[in-house]
């Protein structure tokens, strides 16, 4: 551990440094989550894909991958599905296409129905 403290000049020094380390940095189990290794394969992005575009949820997506992946080799978490479908609607999503963002709304106001928009148009010309 290193503790800083600022001296004058905005100048950064070493305070104090604890060269032992307390604990294990991760646990060999829950290493999977780390973010470095939560790479999506192309087989898992592709069984995604094919089930977004068939309307079903991220929730329920997660639950088919862990039915196609022994657990304990999932390393992906339905937060992960949910960031990846996010990123890729982003990336599609061309400046004006307004259609394709009518879209999104209307398929999330299906799958929550909690979930409101409003669209304010401005008159053809």
């Amino acid at each position: 551990m290193i503790y800083l403290s600022k001296k004058e000049e905005e100048k950064w020094v070493v305070a104090r440094l604890v060269s032992n380390h307390n604990h294990e940095l991760a646990y060999p189990y829950s290493q999977k989550f780390l973010w470095t290794k939560r790479k999506k394969s192309e087989a898992q992005k592709n069984l995604i894909d094919l089930l977004d575009n068939s309307g079903v949820r991220p929730s329920k997506i997660a639950s088919v991958l862990v039915t196609q992946a022994e657990v304990e080799n999932l390393n992906l978490t339905g937060r992960d599905i949910q960031n990846y479908l996010t990123t890729k609607i982003q990336k599609n999503l061309e400046k004006g296409d307004v259609q394709l963002m009518l879209k999104y709304f209307q398929k999330r106001q299906f799958e929550s129905p909690g979930f409101f928009y409003a669209i304010q148009m401005d008159k053809a010309t």
